[in-house]
């Protein structure tokens, strides 16, 4: 099957020449954009479309297509919540509410689970992706490994120190399990290492660690942060801690752009010191194109309201946002530029998680993508080539 996209500006992903073309098309063949086409030579592209009945030419009339979001943070959405129910149905469910988003890829995160949970969502991942494709990128194990003062919403029950067992049962989904959030205090660095010479991306969270003690985990493998400033010793006129180790050492960071996990201002700190190292994660809960207004996670109600996600406490636990709503919370409060909040959501995230088919839009490109107006409604989204209407 062919698919054309004409008449519309095309944010492709990536950065300096070539980020934003407006003179151009985009022609896709099977799963992959097969040719970006200037407009005055797409008449033999138009004909070849006519000759199919399943092929398609779509005048997207002046709006706009990104890279289909990436998304390497997702508790939850459409009413599932994957570290209570791995199974295939809950993933679809999630995949679903989130794509309606312009989410076309993402890691399925498991919030510090047993090893038995474990098991059961790689096998359900793996199923996943053999019956449904490659939306599912793998698993973001957040967790168990972290400490105990900056758990969050964390099942306390379930952290602890890695073992030689837990290092194991790893390494030996390292295909499924992409990221690992750990602490510093609860590993070592060998198991680091470890992680990190089997491909695993080694992340710092949920961590009291001072600065000299993230910079050692550093050197041993850790090579990005978890929703930075969040769950993480922040800086003191004597201690840099996590935060500072991060911003000092421009590492990798996710961050969760919503108004309620970090302020504006912060975003925009951090942006000026990462650059294209700072990438969004949405941390979605079941609240994101689903009805339910509460969850659990393990022994934790937290109740969905207007102050975001957050237990009877006042804990955070997680997010009400998608991507999308990421990007535009970034343009419109932390005053971005369009196509450098569409990097963080599509082409940033896209290579560290190592991933060289997606998160741009180029020749060769896996043709995933989102189609959106000025004001950044979703209208369609483009799945493995496969256009689908909002």
């Amino acid at each position: 099957m062919s698919l054309m996209l004409r008449n519309a500006k095309i944010y492709t992903g990536l950065s300096h020449n070539g980020e934003i073309l407006c003179d151009q098309s985009i022609f896709i063949e099977g799963d992959k954009i097969s040719r970006l086409v200037h407009n005055s030579a797409l008449a033999p592209y138009r004909e070849k479309l006519k000759k199919c009945e399943n092929d398609h030419d779509h005048d997207l009339r002046g709006m706009n297509i990104a890279p289909g979001f990436i998304d390497l943070q997702v508790n939850g959405g459409g009413g599932s919540m994957f570290t209570s129910d791995t199974s295939v149905k809950s993933i679809r469910r999630i995949v679903n509410a989130h794509s309606k988003r312009g989410t076309t890829n993402m890691l399925l995160s498991l919030i510090s689970p047993d090893n038995a949970t474990i098991a059961e969502a790689v096998k359900a991942t793996k199923e996943y992706a053999l019956s449904y494709g490659n939306s599912v990128l793998g698993i973001h194990l957040e967790g168990p490994f972290i400490t105990l003062e900056k758990r969050g919403i964390h099942p306390k029950e379930n952290i602890r120190s890695m073992n030689d067992e837990d290092l194991k049962i790893i390494l030996d989904a390292k295909e499924t399990i992409r990221i690992v959030t750990v602490s510093p205090e609860s590993v070592s660095n060998e198991q680091i290492k470890s992680l990190k010479d089997a491909g695993i991306v080694v992340s710092i969270g949920h961590s009291n660690a001072t600065y000299c003690k993230a910079f050692e985990s550093f050197i041993h493998g850790v090579s990005c942060a978890t929703h930075l400033y969040n769950a993480m010793s922040g800086i003191s006129a004597r201690e840099p801690g996590v935060i500072g180790a991060v911003l000092d050492c421009n590492k990798d960071a996710s961050i969760i752009v919503d108004g309620i996990h970090v302020s504006y201002p912060l975003v925009r700190m951090a942006k000026k010191i990462l650059r294209d190292k700072l990438f969004l994660v949405s941390d979605a809960m079941p609240v994101v194109g689903g009805k339910t207004m509460s969850f659990k996670i393990g022994t934790e109600e937290v109740i969905y309201d207007l102050a975001g996600c957050e237990t009877k406490e006042g804990v955070i636990g997680g997010s009400a946002i998608s991507m999308r709503d990421a990007v535009k919370g970034c343009i419109e409060k932390a005053g971005m530029e369009t196509a450098e909040a569409i990097r963080m959501a599509t082409s940033y995230p896209a290579r560290v998680l190592g991933e060289g088919t997606i998160g741009v839009i180029r020749e060769g490109s896996i043709a995933n993508m989102v189609i959106f107006d000025d004001s950044f409604n979703i209208k369609a989204v483009v799945l493995s080539g496969v256009y689908r209407k909002i």
